[in-house]
């Protein structure tokens, strides 16, 4: 498996219900049964794991390991720190993810929801730049 799609929260992420058999993650709360879940703020953390919310039940949820001290009772919460991988200021859930899937070693990643031009103000295309792996190839939907 070399294939994976990554959501998020942007208007694109629509596309991603034209994908079938791919390994997929779910940046926060934008793609019921997905594979596994990134999210790190608390509110999307509690839902996650503390709530039953169809389609969040199950899967793996990487968090920071911040957040991972304060949900490690939960067996399903996992610790992700990109810092081993890249030097560089906060990152938000997407971009987490986006890391996450490098670390699985995955050659091409499809990004549903990655409109970094809706919210130009948060620089995340800068970010993507930052941590963009160059052993793979990104295709925004």
């Amino acid at each position: 498996m070399t294939d994976c799609l990554i959501v998020g929260a942007g208007s694109s992420k629509d596309k991603a219900h034209s994908f079938d058999d791919i390994y997929t993650i779910s940046s926060n709360l934008h793609f019921p049964y997905a594979n596994c879940i990134f999210a790190q703020d608390d509110p999307i953390l509690d839902q996650i794991l503390r709530k039953n919310i169809e389609g969040f039940t199950t899967q793996p949820v990487f968090t920071t390991p911040q957040k991972w001290k304060k949900y490690k009772d939960y067996s399903r919460c996992l610790p992700f720190d990109y810092r081993h991988f890249y030097n560089c200021g906060s990152l938000s859930s997407g971009l987490n993810a986006i890391v996450l899937a490098q670390f699985f070693a995955f050659k091409r990643i499809f990004l549903a929801g990655f409109n970094f031009d809706e919210k130009p103000d948060l620089d995340y295309d800068v970010k993507f730049d930052t941590i963009r792996g160059d052993k793979v190839r990104y295709e925004f939907l």
